[in-house]
């Protein structure tokens, strides 16, 4: 059987979970545990997971360094 036909069969693998040390970019404006405003699309690392995946911290370094907890549907990871 081709390799083509054989593709066609399988399912697709299921989104792997996000997780600490994952770099992801923020759907929407959001800010910094000190207040600083952080830009939809800004790119920064996961830090934490909380509540199996129901949100993150997530650490940025640029435009400010800081700290933010982001919910699970207001990011995406670079790469998906």
């Amino acid at each position: 059987m081709p390799a083509e036909r054989v593709a066609a069969f399988r399912s697709p693998r299921p989104p792997r979970p996000i997780g600490e040390l994952d770099v992801v970019t923020v759907l929407v404006p959001v800010q910094t545990d000190e207040g600083e405003p952080i830009a939809a699309g800004t790119e920064g690392t996961v830090v934490a997971v909380w509540a199996e995946g129901t949100a993150f911290d997530i650490e940025f370094d640029e435009p400010v360094l800081g700290l933010a907890t982001v919910s699970s549907g207001s990011v995406a990871r670079l790469g998906d």
